[in-house]
């Protein structure tokens, strides 16, 4: 796909087009210039699991063993396809979270396409739900509290996890959020990283 030969119906900010122009200028061209080595190289970066514990006192006891699958930073675009941001989902899934936390930037420019995307990461059908923060990159492509690809995702993934909590059999419920799209969330962690520019954490306010 090509992120700066998106959707012409929909109208871009300036600061979408000026994104495009350097995205055209300093990733699709200069993969060109190099005989795509620099898709090669982003697509030799494995993909790796990382698994770890955390550990807090005031944490409830009826909550021990909570599994929260984190990823984030896919960067979707020219140089991450969406069949491998597909299989990074699919990774994160084979874990069996609890809960997913997708903690921004799921694309890299436009969010044309995308859509398998947050499809998947609400397919895995975690039993509390999928939840995503808005990354600098996804705020680009016009994407705003109110824009039309927030909102869709945030129906999308609010349907999700909304069943998720009135299915769920836990004895001392967690005050989740009520929208799928938030700040900050805690817990303990099976993280993906790999293909994109992995980065970000997840922390508790």
């Amino acid at each position: 796909m090509s992120e700066g030969g998106s959707n012409p119906r929909r109208p871009r900010s300036g600061r979408f087009r000026r994104a495009a122009l350097r995205h055209r200028l300093f990733t699709v061209g200069a993969d060109r210039l190099t005989g795509g080595r620099l898709s090669r190289e982003h697509a030799r970066k494995p993909t790796v699991v990382r698994r770890f514990e955390v550990s807090m006192p005031t944490w409830p006891s009826g909550w021990d063993g909570l599994r929260i699958g984190h990823f984030s930073d896919l960067h979707y675009g020219d140089l991450m396809p969406v069949d491998r941001g597909l299989s990074v989902v699919e990774l994160l899934g084979a874990e069996r979270p609890d809960l997913v936390a997708f903690t921004g930037d799921m694309v890299d420019l436009s969010c044309d396409g995308a859509e398998p995307l947050f499809e998947a990461m609400v397919g895995l059908d975690a039993p509390l739900g999928a939840f995503m923060v808005i990354g600098n990159h996804d705020l680009l492509d016009d994407v705003t509290e109110d824009g039309v690809s927030v909102a869709a995702a945030r129906q999308e993934m609010k349907r999700s996890s909304a069943a998720a909590r009135a299915s769920c059999a836990c004895p001392k419920p967690l005050p989740l959020p009520t929208l799928s799209l938030i700040r900050s969330m805690s817990a303990g962690i099976s993280q993906i990283e790999g293909g994109g520019q992995p980065s970000g954490r997840l922390s508790r306010d």
